[in-house]
């Protein structure tokens, strides 16, 4: 009987391991009879048999999961994912990618300006003889990547390149007289962000809060650009023939004051201290599941002045 066992065993170790390494697909094809009919290992059957069907439920599960048997895998995410699906709730499946597209374009304030002659000239203030109006664009395309820790906790991480047009009204004044200038500027660069959402919801209604934390690297600049954007949606969700969809209203809060240094040549360097106008503009946006693996997000935003913001998104789970 003992060696039995030990046979046993080592036949779990064989079958059994796999389909914990490998995930759902792989137990309902090891347990099939055609396996064993078509490989010398009828012998192991019987053994394999006694071991999932023991005279005791703890027996069992000492060897599989109750889950498994069904060829569907405990999720290793999102923790408590299983106590959440037990009370009725449907969850994503915990891992995603996807492509995004984005769109801003708003205005830019100017608050301080300083320029410094040569390399190691003083840098000293000039918004006393300049006034700026900075009109500016911004086209962004990401990839991301994200999981599910907790039913009610997501996190990301994102990377793309941003390609940023501004259009600048400069008003120069020299010994009383003003000169306008006008001008266009273009600043591309890398792009890399991690952030987090936190979700909850009652019946047909759910409230989502995202914070992203982003920082360029910008051609032609001697700073990197960081700032953060924070995002409250509230919603409703349900299917739409046969659609799962969702569709909210919102509101966006710009923290990204930023500081931008460079130098042209050896002969001229400059500092600028710029933030958006307009810190805060509104959502609506909608996102639909085409089915559990795939769905497409859409979403508008505004401050019904001089902020505009669109985003498209393709998203994967699995």
């Amino acid at each position: 009987m003992a060696n039995k066992q030990v046979v046993g065993m080592l036949t779990l170790l064989v079958f059994v391991f796999p389909c914990v390494t490998w995930g759902e697909s792989a137990l309902p094809y090891l347990l099939n009879d055609a396996y064993f009919d078509s490989n010398e290992h009828q012998e192991y059957k019987p053994l394999l048999d006694e071991y999932l069907n023991g005279d005791s439920e703890k027996e069992r599960a000492d060897y599989l999961d109750d889950s498994m048997l069904n060829g569907e895998p405990k999720r290793l995410l999102p923790i408590w994912g299983d106590k959440a699906m037990d009370t009725g709730h449907k969850l994503p499946l915990p891992y995603g990618a996807g492509c995004t597209f984005y769109y801003v374009e708003r205005d830019v304030d100017v608050k301080e300006v300083s320029v410094g002659l040569g390399a190691n000239g003083p840098m000293r203030p000039v918004e006393d003889y300049l006034e700026f109006d900075v009109r500016t664009y911004v086209r962004n395309y990401s990839v991301k990547f994200d999981a599910w820790l907790f039913p009610f906790m997501n996190v990301y991480a994102l990377a793309g390149y941003m390609e940023n047009k501004s259009r600048i009204d400069m008003r120069v004044t020299v010994d009383g007289t003003d000169y306008a200038i006008n001008t266009y500027g273009n600043f591309n660069g890398a792009t890399y962000g991690v952030g987090t959402v936190l979700a909850g919801g009652y019946a047909n209604y759910f409230m989502t809060f995202d914070y992203t934390y982003v920082f360029s690297e910008m051609d032609d600049f001697d700073t990197d650009f960081k700032g953060s954007v924070a995002g409250l949606k509230m919603g409703w969700k349900g299917p739409i023939r046969q659609y799962d969809t969702r569709i909210w209203v919102g509101g966006t809060f710009w923290d990204t004051e930023r500081e931008m240094a460079g130098s042209v040549g050896n002969v001229l360097r400059f500092k600028i201290l710029q933030a958006p106008e307009d810190r805060f503009n509104y959502n609506v946006g909608g996102n639909v599941e085409l089915n559990d693996h795939f769905n497409l997000l859409f979403d508008y935003g505004t401050d019904f002045s001089d902020t505009t913001t669109l985003l498209f998104s393709g998203g994967l789970r699995w």
